[in-house]
């Protein structure tokens, strides 16, 4: 017997740019305005670049929403050993700034992984089945690293149940999905499948949205992307990597940036970087992060306090 659970689908998302001193929640959208994963990439390759656009922003946030005295931001021509890559200029005082990126070790990885699986479940569905609206079909597997079962010799016979399955809920719910404003939650009681997999998610994506993950035609399929991209050890691993490369800079602020569609436990990241960068030879250490794209870049920006963290005092 599968459990079902109807949704209702959101209409819009809604995004605020996150205060320093705050702890905005982020929750990722499986739709947006825009075809998220065609965008190209905002933040260039090329490192000077990327440092100037970062630090625009970054004086973008003081100036407009923290109400800094903010007068510029200029490159350092010699950004050499652990030296400032910027200099933003503060009530006529110029501050150096070192600008580094948070990654995560496999994350691109397994975003190749998830990728190639979602194309290949989409149009192994829309074979089956077609709709005429676009239909996202999130699967939450049990096992994050196994995206969806990269080993094990029943393989094909699971996953060829599992898209069974889903062609099967589709049909079922075919009249209600293409309302386009319920969405379906349905927790896997077969018990072959239960090895493997939780649940599985019909998400039908409304007028002027455009889905966030891969497919092909109506069908875009979200092997639970998100959590297949890392988890607590990588992030901690990833945070004191990070320390270790940076915790003897002689600049007075380090600016970290994430791309946030990366990452699917934002509290925990912050949480992770204020509790190691405390004693850090930074006089401040500050997070922004966003969704490193044409189309979300501005919508999904958000500056985070990590030494001092909110509520304490600056030494």
């Amino acid at each position: 017997m599968i459990k079902k659970k109807e949704i209702l689908v959101a209409r819009s998302p809604v995004i605020n740019l996150g205060r320093i001193e705050g702890k905005p929640t982020t929750f990722k959208f499986p739709y947006s305005r825009s075809r998220v994963h065609l965008e190209p990439e905002f933040i260039p390759k090329d490192k000077k670049k990327a440092e100037l656009i970062i630090g625009m922003y970054f004086c973008q946030i003081h100036l407009l929403n923290l109400n800094h005295n903010v007068q510029g931001v200029r490159l350092n021509e010699d950004d050499s050993a652990g030296q400032a890559d910027i200099f933003v200029t503060e009530s006529g005082k110029e501050l150096s700034v070192q600008i580094t990126r948070l990654t995560f070790t496999d994350f691109e990885t397994r975003k190749s992984i998830a990728k190639k699986k979602s194309i290949e479940y989409s149009k192994a569905i829309w074979q089956k089945i077609q709709v005429d609206f676009p239909l996202i079909v999130t699967i939450f597997p049990r096992n994050k690293h196994k995206v969806p079962l990269n080993k094990g010799t029943n393989r094909r016979s699971i996953e060829g149940k599992l898209l069974d399955l889903i062609v099967s809920l589709i049909s079922s719910n075919h009249n209600v999905l293409a309302e386009r404003t319920k969405s379906f939650n349905i927790d896997i009681t077969d018990e072959e499948l239960k090895e493997h997999f939780y649940s599985i998610d019909l998400c039908p994506v409304p007028q002027g949205m455009f889905a966030n993950v891969f497919g092909f035609e109506n069908i875009f399929v979200n092997y639970n992307f998100y959590g297949s991209t890392y988890d607590s050890v990588d992030a901690i691993k990833a945070v004191e990597d990070l320390y270790q490369k940076k915790s003897g800079g002689t600049s007075e602020i380090l600016l970290i940036w994430a791309n946030s569609f990366e990452i699917h436990d934002m509290t925990e990241i912050v949480e992770t970087l204020r509790k190691m960068f405390s004693e850090s030879t930074f006089k401040e250490v500050q997070l922004m992060t966003f969704d490193d794209n044409v189309a979300l870049f501005r919508e999904t920006l958000k500056l985070w306090g990590i030494k001092p963290s909110p509520g304490q005092p600056k030494k």
